[in-house]
């Protein structure tokens, strides 16, 4: 695996574009930040045929992408042990070559299916939704870190900081419902580019979930893409919402896995 900079920019989004569904948060933080930028890191191997795989950290985290999967396993397997990740993410595919070679006592997988939303039914619910700001930064991370369901897989102050620098950099937004001071739905564009958008951590407070809450912050995302004019894809674990967005007839276009130590939680 080599450390790449600038030089490889248009090669790496060529070889991404081929393929957008299956490595939909590496593109958005490459095109986003660049390959010079102290926020990410990327190494990529090449072979006979060119790249090989790419591999990117971020907030550290390993996010894996390899279009054809013809890299090297054992090569691969040296890397992640010398840059020993609390969490890998990629494909289906990766995940399942790479966790039979992991301590099942040490680490845990997650899967999830990759759904782009280019119908839903939009609901006219009079209700006041909010662009989230800093000053809610915290609200929203206790309201998402209280959902089990969502399983992030970092840490509040990781959430925040995340969450934070989406706002102040317009890397993504996030929308809230709010009853008095305090937030009781969210949903947020986790990531945005050219191309398209990616709607994520939609979660209502128990005690609220009589509402239509988090159907009103998922149609929200979806005009917001439509009047972009961007394509809304979304990560889910949660077979209820997968069964609502097939039945409105939306498309499953990947699914995506993710192997994380067990103390990450």
């Amino acid at each position: 695996m080599e450390r790449v900079s600038v030089e490889y920019y248009d090669e790496l989004v060529s070889y991404m574009q081929k393929d957008l569904a299956n490595c939909i948060y590496m593109y958005i933080d490459i095109v986003t930040y660049g390959l010079d930028s102290d926020a990410i890191k990327v190494w990529v191997e090449k072979g006979e045929k060119g790249i090989a795989l790419i591999a990117m950290e971020y907030f550290g985290s390993i996010q894996l992408y390899s279009l054809n999967h013809d890299y090297d396993f054992e090569g691969l397997q040296r890397f992640l042990i010398e840059e020993d990740p609390p969490r890998v993410n990629g494909d289906r595919e990766i995940i399942d070559r790479l966790w039979p070679h992991y301590d099942h006592d040490k680490y845990k997988t997650e899967y999830g299916t990759i759904m782009k939303i280019d119908n839903y039914v939009i609901r006219q619910d009079n209700v006041d939704i909010k662009t989230a700001t800093l000053e809610d930064v915290e609200g929203i991370a206790e309201l998402i870190m209280d959902e089990p369901e969502l399983n992030v897989g970092f840490s509040k102050e990781e959430l925040m900081d995340q969450t934070a620098e989406r706002i102040e950099k317009g890397y993504g937004e996030s929308f809230i419902i709010k009853e008095g001071e305090e937030i009781v739905a969210h949903n947020c564009i986790n990531a945005e580019c050219n191309e398209f958008l990616v709607g994520a951590l939609t979660v209502v407070r128990p005690d609220r979930r009589n509402t239509l809450y988090g159907s009103i912050l998922d149609a929200h995302i979806s005009t917001v893409a439509k009047e972009r004019g961007k394509d809304f894809y979304v990560f889910l674990k949660d077979p209820r919402r997968i069964k609502m967005f097939k039945a409105m007839k939306n498309i499953v276009v990947g699914e995506y896995g993710r192997i994380k130590k067990i103390n990450q939680d």
